[in-house]
């Protein structure tokens, strides 16, 4: 007899009862849902897929087709970002080729340098032509002195005291320390001859290197070599990238095989994201280069702080400019002494003003300056003409220079109630040989500089004038002469 029981029973017997017989198929259900809640990175269905494939033999399993992917994807991200990276270095340099070809490079100390290697040239080649001068002058006095001595000794001229026996003392004087002077003077202008030489050289070389950044062609050629150095880098990057890419390509295929030829999960979606990356990142560049700033007032930029591809803050200085219209100005500090014979209001000249073109420069203001001021004076000009901000300029500025017979050192001119004077060596003959005597002169100061002085009195110019003594020296004394 047949009898129905209504027996309650629990969900774990109900799904034992459905699970008969596949108990293999239901336990890897259960496996596969537990790692779809543990794992993000990919649907639970494809886990389903990837551990039915290792179940029935397949050799790749979850794991391993992760990594695959992930490494795949790091690489090929790698050769993108470069990718990137050459093309903005490619385009920032030909931006510095473009600015280079169409700016003026600032040639501030390449043009110092040549004004100072010049400057030194010049002051060099102006001591040997003093030097040679001297010389000739020299060789003159000792030839005058030479014939008067021979025709007294021939009795053409006869000696009986007074000014003649003078003159013949200073004759032999002459003979007797000429000739050492003349040759310590031409081992002199030998010795400034190569100096001239080694100045004229390296001006030449300041010139050449001046010309040189003027014309900006060592900096073109350095920017191209760079460009064609990266633009190979990039070409090579691009193949590797390509053929990763395909490799990419592949392994989305083997993982389709792997999967049943029916996988539904877009392995490129890591893909597009880096795209979409990219994408964005061109367009950030896009509205960042080539933007238009307006300067608040008309004029000439003089100065620029940034190149291309830099990163500025928020009040960085871009550039700077000189309003149109205004002057300019410049500022040196001279000596006190030097002050005294400056005019607010003198012009002064520029050295080598053949550089230049209408540059007109004015002594503004004279004050004491700041950091020295009981020694110094602050000089400020007005400039005006084609010069820009920074340019250094040379300048003359004060009485200018003349052509004077007599010029003794500072250290010659003496002063007393009487005013001022210079000591002059005298012969006088003696039984017992020659005595040098010190006789006074009076003098007036026409011109002087930190060194020397211009002077008119009763010299004929070949005199010798005390500067020095070692022992204080009056009018009308004996003196002896330094041996050398």
């Amino acid at each position: 007899m047949n009898q129905n029981t209504n027996q309650k029973r629990s969900a774990a017997s109900w799904l034992m009862e459905l699970a008969k017989g596949r108990y293999g198929e239901y336990a890897l259900s259960v496996l596969a849902a537990l790692l779809g809640v543990a794992c993000s990175l990919a649907p639970y269905f494809i886990i389903i897929r990837l551990i039915a494939a290792l179940v029935n033999g397949r050799e790749m399993s979850f794991s391993e087709c992760l990594k695959r992917v992930t490494d795949m994807n790091a690489e090929l991200e790698g050769y993108e970002k470069k990718a990137a990276d050459y093309a903005l270095k490619i385009d920032q340099l030909n931006t510095q080729k473009t600015n280079l070809q169409y700016s003026t490079p600032d040639i501030t100390k390449e043009a110092k340098e040549y004004h100072d290697a010049e400057l030194i040239y010049n002051q060099k080649n102006d001591a040997l032509s003093a030097a040679k001068q001297n010389l000739s002058s020299l060789q003159s006095d000792l030839e005058t002195a030479q014939k008067y001595i021979s025709d007294v000794n021939n009795g053409f001229i006869t000696v009986s005291g007074g000014d003649a026996e003078e003159q013949l003392n200073v004759a032999n004087l002459k003979v007797q320390k000429l000739p050492a002077q003349i040759q310590d003077l031409q081992n002199q202008i030998s010795a400034l001859e190569t100096e001239v030489y080694n100045a004229q050289v390296e001006s030449e070389k300041k010139k050449n290197a001046l010309e040189s950044k003027s014309n900006n062609t060592q900096g073109s050629q350095q920017l191209e070599k760079e460009i064609a150095k990266l633009t190979i880098e990039q070409q090579e990057n691009a193949a590797k990238l390509d053929n990763r890419t395909n490799d990419r390509k592949q392994l989305y295929e083997e993982i389709t095989i792997a999967l049943g030829g029916n996988a539904t999960y877009d392995l490129s979606a890591p893909q597009k994201k880096i795209d979409d990356a990219v994408k964005k990142v061109a367009k950030l560049e896009a509205q960042s280069v080539g933007a238009t700033i307006t300067a608040p007032v008309s004029g000439t930029i003089a100065d620029v702080s940034v190149v291309a591809g830099k990163t500025v803050a928020p009040d960085d200085v871009l550039a700077t400019m000189q309003p149109e219209g205004k002057g300019y100005s410049m500022s040196f500090s001279v000596t006190n002494d030097q002050a005294k014979r400056l005019s607010v209001g003198d012009k002064a000249d520029l050295v080598n003003s053949w550089r230049y073109d209408n540059v007109d420069v004015t002594l503004k203001s004279i004050k004491p300056d700041t950091t020295d001021p009981g020694q110094k004076k602050l000089l400020t000009f007005d400039v005006s003409g084609d010069v820009m901000v920074g340019q250094s300029l040379s300048i003359s500025v004060g009485q200018k220079s003349a052509d004077y017979d007599l010029i003794v050192p500072n250290s010659a001119i003496r002063e007393d109630n009487n005013g001022k004077f210079v000591l002059i060596v005298e012969t006088k003959s003696s039984p017992l040989g020659n005595r040098y005597v010190a006789t006074r002169v009076d003098v007036e100061v026409l011109a002087s500089d930190d060194t020397q002085s211009a002077v008119s009195g009763a010299l004929y110019g070949y005199e010798f004038v005390i500067t020095t003594s070692t022992q204080p020296v009056e009018a009308g004394k004996l003196v002896r002469l330094a041996e050398n």
